[in-house]
């Protein structure tokens, strides 16, 4: 595999910015197949996950605490880890656009650099946490460049009223006194940050649907909200895989456990080069 550390200049959020890429390359279970394969051909492509990261973390969370780089190897798949900071993946009043750089610039830069696939069966993006907000949001806003998104210990809940009215200190006194940005309380009902105010348009408009998986563990504090949004979004129309795993919380264990299954096994990969 390839791994580059990517910094560059993001004019959506007006600041340099880095990434990690992850590219597959020649391995050494290739020289175990027994039979001669050039892996390096000139305008190949590769399936790509782009992934989002929770609060409090940044683009190194999943290659620290991950075995993300072997998966992706393993199913010749290339990632993107992304710095999200603790935007909520959200375009800011006069400040960083972050859901524009994530959406529009990145995958633009991303493509004239790297050989990546710009079709939309190739293209995925989850999250964890935060990320898996703003994956679901992204999937939900932009549904013909994704195929499917992977929602980790999370998703999205409707843009409601009592939404809007947040309890900040009980949110706080939850995660332990660890002060991630909180909600500002501004109604966002009918914006681009309303995911499922965009499912539903998806649907009555006739747009290409993206499938979900969802992935919670049992004792993780997101359980309820978990289980609301996979009801929500299955009624609404789209196919939506779930799984709940006994024992986990909202922790790494799990989301290294959910990473391996997902790219394994649920997500309609290749799993091979895409040849010209």
């Amino acid at each position: 595999m390839g791994l580059i550390k990517m910094n560059f200049l993001s004019k959506e959020l007006g600041m340099p910015t880095d990434i990690n890429v992850i590219i597959p390359t020649y391995t050494r279970a290739d020289s175990t197949v027994g039979t001669e394969r050039n892996p390096y051909v000139p305008g190949m492509k590769f399936q790509v996950l782009w992934l989002l990261h929770g609060g409090g973390g940044d683009y190194a969370d999943y290659l620290k605490y991950t075995n993300i780089e072997l998966y992706a190897e393993e199913n010749r798949l290339a990632v993107v880890t992304v710095s999200g900071y603790n935007s909520s993946y959200a375009n800011k009043e006069g400040g960083a656009h972050y859901l524009d750089y994530v959406t529009k610039e990145l995958p633009k830069m991303c493509r004239s650099v790297f050989p990546f696939s710009d079709k939309r069966e190739d293209n995925f993006v989850g999250g964890l946490s935060m990320g898996s907000g703003g994956a679901y949001k992204i999937a939900m806003l932009y549904p013909e460049n994704y195929g499917g998104a992977l929602i980790m210990s999370g998703g999205s809940q409707p843009m409601t009223g009592e939404a809007v009215a947040f309890d900040a200190e009980a949110y706080v006194k939850r995660l332990g006194g660890f002060r991630l940005p909180l909600p500002d309380g501004r109604d966002r009902r009918g914006t681009e940050d309303d995911a499922f105010f965009n499912a539903k348009r998806n649907i009555e408009e006739g747009r290409p649907l993206p499938e979900f998986f969802f992935a919670v563990g049992t004792k993780d504090f997101f359980l309820e909200s978990h289980r609301n949004c996979v009801k929500l979004t299955r009624k609404m129309g789209y196919t939506v895989h779930s799984i709940e795993t006994e024992g986990y919380a909202h922790e790494w264990r799990f989301w290294d456990k959910t990473l391996d299954y997902a790219i394994s096994e649920w997500m309609p990969l290749k799993r091979d080069y895409i040849l010209p």
